[in-house]
């Protein structure tokens, strides 16, 4: 019986190693998202600390000095918020990408195992059909050999 081989095994090779590097990527991209969303949430609870109104010392008098370095630094802290905001908006973008690239890799993979498995079926069927012949053909001769 003859073996099969699929002529595009290469191609087939080489869309499972793409979808396998896409995936890849798209892990690496949402580990980065979600790594400057939680640095976003600690910029937001640190400027929230900071953010508390001044408390007047014992005698009932207010350090402008040092209350001016901690509207400075809240200022600054908005400044770092905005900032990792958009480092989140793009890192989500981006996984949003690569998830759509994800998707293609994996459907160009499937549409050549699928056909894979038809010509595989294909394949089969044929041989089956050969077999039977032959098996048609000595079943005949054998017949033709008794009856002689």
């Amino acid at each position: 019986m003859k073996k099969f081989r699929f002529r595009l095994e290469t191609p087939l090779r080489l869309r499972r190693r793409k979808e396998d590097k896409v995936a890849q990527e798209l892990a690496r991209a949402h580990a980065e998202c979600i790594a400057a969303r939680l640095d976003l949430e600690r910029l937001e609870k640190e400027r929230e600390v900071w953010a508390v109104p001044p408390v007047l010392d014992g005698s009932g008098t207010l350090d402008l000095t040092r209350d001016q370095c901690r509207r400075d630094y809240v200022e600054h802290m908005e400044f770092r918020i905005q900032a990792s905001k958009e480092i989140v908006r793009r890192l989500a973008h981006e996984v949003s990408v690569r998830e759509g690239a994800l998707r293609i890799a994996v459907r160009d993979r499937q549409i050549l195992e699928r056909l894979k498995e038809i010509r595989k079926k294909s394949h089969r069927e044929d041989m089956r059909a050969l077999e039977m012949k032959r098996m048609d053909f000595a079943a005949s001769a054998v017949f033709r050999r008794s009856t002689q």
